[in-house]
């Protein structure tokens, strides 16, 4: 058995939303990220003393509305009329596992919206198989052979289908309907400025981000609400791998890497878990997804930074330090996504490690999580560190 704690990141609050996306991520990590393994997830819930928008978000320009322009705009282009038959195709001949992610996403993503349960579980027996199907086949030579989108989707599903070793309950509908979403937000990123496609979906999600940051800084009862809940997960989870003897991995999205690495660093905060366990604290594995702790560090915003460690120090580069209380830390990001960053030029130990997806700089942030594709690749490499047989 292995205990996980995760801690969420930025723009996440409670309801039936929130309730089916935790529940499902608890699935993906036990079923495909540590398949075989009994493992005990705990997820702290930190979002209630985060950032409200007092007019709801109002001071966002809306896409659809027309604003009094300061001159005149012209020349504004055209989008072409048509959506390429194979753009799907294209990529996945550019890169099969990318396209996989993204389909995932997507319909997974839009199952957890509908709040489709039955159809949710299927959905990720199916993905998974193709996940596995593509990390070990990620050339397949029929790729060559089809001619459009609709080939490469009704052969996407003939190849990977006999794989999840259970019957085709309709598999096939969503996944062209996920497959059409995607390539219409590809044609999209195609035929259109990018500031009017992506703005709707991620300033918002902005918005709420950079709240929740300064509400975090800010010394204050937000502040500390945020570290208590966090620290005492953190107590507890430690409290049951060390009496387990099993491994403990933490997780943090987003701003929870950055909660994390804040507390990892405070050695108060440390050394009053280790009171508290008569023991000292060790994490297997912190894995940081999508998130900002490099940044942060480089601005050294952390009560932990050093401002005599950077990369204008003397030769050679000092980097700041990993917390000696972590034996790996591995940090995932995503180049499209705009909120993540890389730790390993920045902190000694951290080693960073990419999630490729076409889904499209707006939903990047969130994709990580409903992406079967990254719990493969985190399976394998849990697998070559022997945290999991």
């Amino acid at each position: 058995m292995a205990v996980l704690l995760f801690v969420h990141g930025v723009a996440t609050r409670a309801g039936n939303d929130y309730d089916v996306a935790a529940e499902a991520r608890r699935r993906r990590f036990s079923d495909a990220a540590f398949a075989g393994v009994p493992l005990d997830v705990t997820a702290t819930y930190w979002g209630g003393f985060g950032a409200d928008p007092r007019w709801g978000l109002t001071s966002i320009p809306d896409v659809r509305r027309d604003y009094v322009d300061l001159g005149t705009a012209e020349g504004a282009g055209s989008s072409l009329d048509a959506q390429p038959a194979s753009l799907l195709l294209a990529a996945a001949r550019a890169d099969l596992a990318a396209v996989v992610s993204a389909l995932s996403v997507e319909e997974l993503s839009l199952l957890e919206r509908e709040g489709n349960y039955a159809g949710l579980e299927q959905a990720e027996r199916f993905w998974l198989a193709a996940a596995r199907y593509v990390c070990r086949s990620p050339d397949p030579g029929w790729l060559a052979d089809i001619s459009d989108d609709e080939e490469f989707v009704a052969e996407l599903h003939r190849q990977v289908q006999p794989l999840t070793k259970q019957q085709d309950l309709g598999v096939l509908d969503p996944l062209c309907r996920a497959a059409g979403r995607l390539g219409g937000a590809l044609s999209n990123l195609v035929n259109a400025p990018f500031a009017r496609i992506g703005r709707e979906r991620l300033s918002p999600s902005v918005a709420v981000f950079l709240g929740d940051v300064f509400k975090y800084l800010r010394e204050g009862e937000p502040r500390e609400n945020i570290r208590r809940a966090v620290l005492g997960d953190l107590a507890a989870v430690a409290a049951k791998a060390r009496d387990r003897q099993e491994p403990l991995v933490v997780v943090g999205h987003s701003m929870g890497g950055i909660v994390l690495h804040d507390l990892l660093s405070d050695d108060v905060a440390m050394k009053e878990i280790e009171h508290g366990q008569g023991a000292p604290l060790r994490i297997d594995l912190l894995l940081t997804v999508g998130s900002q702790v490099g940044i942060f560090e480089e601005l050294k915003l952390f009560g932990s930074s050093d401002e005599d460690r950077s990369g204008a120090s003397a030769p050679p580069m000092h980097r700041a330090a990993r917390s000696s209380r972590v034996v790996r830390w591995w940090n995932v990001f995503d180049r499209i996504d705009v909120l993540s960053f890389l730790a390993e030029p920045v902190f000694e130990g951290a080693i960073d490690l990419e999630v490729d997806t076409i889904a499209g700089v707006a939903g990047a942030h969130g994709a990580y999580f409903t992406n079967m594709v990254f719990y493969e690749r985190l399976n394998r490499r849990l697998r070559e560190e022997r945290l999991v047989p």
